[in-house]
């Protein structure tokens, strides 16, 4: 496809950077001279000028573009850029996040008035996605998997843990479930290569349903938090959650979990608060420093089940985040503005650091898709730290690789195959197993491989 994006900062330069490896033909489009460094060095055509102009849009190729994807800073021109667009028929993808432009509960849908195809609010999805994590702490950044539902989880393993040394193949996990893939050293491998485990792997597992969950945490001698499935949702006991930091995204996050759990909304700014109060119907906002460790015990921090630092500076949630740890509070979750510093977070400690520029790429990443044409492949998690994408391929009737035997698929340098979901069931295949219609192929690839994995799976369909 001939896309343009407009906007380099951190969600547009992921964007390209991702669209650029999967071997679309792009366009950019930024006002800002010093962004632009950013990618004068990439195989597309980049213009230097304000989205919301049409001679930009113009000089960019919006006359025969197919999809516009407008991921700048503000609202307004994300918004004039996509009516632009659509007058030239053009699809639109755009990051709006203003309660002025988007209704009270939509985190993504079309806004016709706008002529936006999809709108992605980068607050709400990302305030979505932590409350899917704090209910299921062990969830890769990832959509469910596949029609039959499908899940990656995955699993830090600490010094003490009872598995550290024993041999990945001895762990015998329950029906259902497979080990996939494992990190190491900020390289993602095959179970079968990586030994035994280590201090600090990072297993990644592939589960049919949610209610096995539990029976695989305890395996790997994890707390499980008395997980349990309730419906179609995933509880976890985890009664009491304090949220420091009443913005945007803090305030959507105790919204999204005051129905079920006792949520302490905490920030210093007396404004925020009354602003949140506004919002919230159970749960408490308290107007007092998530870093005061004496107003933090006087509001129960010991009973507390996990502690979210939602703030804009990075720094803050980091001490904040730091001093719940020191305080003992088991599960700790951080916003980091610059993707780059996940992996520091995770070193100090930090339960789980997510990157709301990063989860709002991800989210739009994955919606781009032809038109007319059935998704035979998408992405369904990226592993920043490792520098990595999880891919999941669908196997149809004329797929060149039906009938032959998996080890015999030649997948580009750096990629494999981690589990085959067939039927609804997890398996991992041997080498003599036959690929038949209907799999679901998932597949842990450096983003270096993803241009090939295009063209095996993603256009022409042909092998080698």
């Amino acid at each position: 496809m001939y896309i343009i994006v407009a906007g380099m900062g951190h969600v547009g330069l992921q964007i390209v950077e991702t669209l650029l490896e999967e071997g679309h033909n792009l366009a950019v489009i930024e006002i800002d001279p010093d962004r632009m460094s950013a990618v004068e060095n990439m195989d597309l055509l980049s213009i230097n000028g304000n989205a919301a102009s049409l001679s930009s849009l113009i000089e960019a190729g919006i006359n025969s573009a197919d999809l516009l994807i407008a991921a700048t800073g503000s609202d307004e021109v994300n918004i004039i850029s996509s009516v632009i667009a659509r007058t030239k028929g053009c699809r639109t993808m755009a990051r709006v996040n203003s309660r002025d432009y988007v209704p009270e509960n939509m985190m993504s849908g079309k806004l016709e008035l706008f002529g936006i195809d999809l709108a992605i609010c980068p607050d709400k999805v990302t305030a979505s996605h932590m409350a899917k994590m704090l209910l299921l702490p062990s969830l890769v950044d990832s959509d469910v998997i596949s029609k039959e539902g499908g899940l990656i989880i995955n699993f830090l393993l600490p010094e003490n843990n009872p598995l550290v040394s024993k041999n990945i193949e001895a762990v015998t996990l329950p029906k259902g479930c497979q080990i996939s893939a494992v990190s190491r050293f900020g390289a993602v491998v095959e179970p079968e290569l990586a030994g035994n485990f280590r201090e600090g792997d990072k297993v990644f597992i592939v589960v049919d349903s949610k209610d096995k969950i539990t029976e695989v945490e305890r395996l790997f001698g994890l707390q499980t938090s008395a997980s349990r499935v309730m419906g179609d949702k995933m509880e976890t006991g985890m009664n009491k959650i304090m949220i420091v930091g009443a913005d945007e995204i803090g305030i959507n996050l105790a919204m999204q979990l005051e129905t079920s759990r006792l949520v302490l909304l905490m920030d210093g700014d007396e404004r925020k608060c009354r602003e949140a109060a506004r919002y919230l119907k159970k749960g408490l906002v308290i107007n007092t420093s998530g870093i005061d460790d004496k107003a933090l015990r006087e509001e129960g921090i010991e009973d507390v089940g996990a502690f979210v630092a939602t703030s804009d500076s990075s720094q803050f949630n980091m001490l904040a985040c730091l001093l719940a740890k020191q305080m003992g509070v088991e599960k700790t979750m951080a916003l980091v503005e610059n993707p780059e510093l996940i992996s520091l977070f995770e070193q100090i400690g930090i339960t789980v650091p997510l990157s709301p520029r990063m989860i709002t790429a991800n989210t739009m990443l994955r919606h781009i898709a032809i038109p007319g044409e059935k998704p035979r492949a998408k992405q369904i998690a990226s592993l920043p730290s490792d520098d990595s994408r999880v891919i999941e391929i669908f196997v149809s009737k004329s797929l060149w690789i039906v009938g032959k035997e998996f080890g015999k698929i030649k997948l580009p340098h750096n990629s494999f195959i981690g589990s085959v979901i067939r039927s609804g069931s997890v398996m991992r295949p041997t080498q003599f197993d036959v690929v038949r219609p209907g799999d679901r192929l998932i597949i842990f690839a450096g983003t270096e491989s993803l241009k090939k994995l295009d063209k095996l799976f993603m256009r022409s369909g042909k092998g080698r």
